[in-house]
């Protein structure tokens, strides 16, 4: 096996692309009927096992074109899912891949199981980075991982044991589609920023919006 298949997020799920896959696995043979082919076969559910991506470049070597471009479907699919096309395949790749996919969430739950315990920041209640995003289902792998610390680099502080957020963010990056409007919002966890609300605001703040979760 010479390289991993790569395994990102989408809506909190941990995906692999479908096509990668295949094309490490070494099936032969045209990618759409394969994996329509597979899905039909072993009832899997869109929206459950796998999500579609529709996708449009002059480049790609499609079936269908329209006004210079080229269309392709890909499919993103759910970790169970490419273990059992791994184990479908009944080969020695697919061995390895699905022992890598065994692995990676067998190291997710360890990860999940010492969760280190919140800390206080600037007088605000902050939580293990690498902690949440297990337990919400978010990949270790992505690019957001480091990503969400450069864009809000106030609500994050690195600790001995890693990066911790502020309570508030974690809240807004899983109830608002739109985080970066009211980011500016949350009171800033490193003293280099100026907070714009008082720590009793705050807790207001977040009492409120488990009262109306309720």
């Amino acid at each position: 096996m010479s390289n991993l298949i790569k395994i990102t997020e989408k809506q909190g799920n941990q995906l692999v692309d479908a096509r990668l896959l295949y094309q490490e696995l070494k099936v032969g043979g045209d990618f759409s009927f394969w994996i329509k082919r597979r899905i039909e076969k072993y009832d899997f559910q869109e929206n459950r096992d796998y999500f579609i991506v529709k996708l449009d470049s002059p480049n790609f070597e499609s079936q269908v074109s329209h006004g210079g471009l080229r269309h392709r479907t890909d499919y993103h699919i759910t970790i169970g899912m490419a273990k059992e096309l791994c184990l479908l395949q009944n080969n020695e790749i697919g061995k390895a891949y699905r022992k890598y996919l065994i692995e990676f969430e067998e190291k997710a739950r360890k990860q999940l199981i010492a969760v280190p315990k919140p800390k206080t920041y600037n007088g605000i209640k902050c939580i293990h980075y690498t902690s949440w995003l297990i337990q919400n289902g978010y990949s270790l792998m992505s690019g957001q991982v480091r990503g969400r610390i450069r864009k809000y680099p106030e609500q994050f502080r690195k600790g001995k044991d890693g990066w911790y957020m502020s309570e508030a963010i974690s809240e807004y990056f899983l109830n608002y589609k739109n985080a970066q409007q009211r980011v500016a919002q949350l009171p800033s966890v490193n003293p280099k920023w100026v907070p714009m609300f008082s720590k009793e605001e705050l807790q207001e703040m977040i009492a409120d919006k488990k009262n109306t979760s309720h």
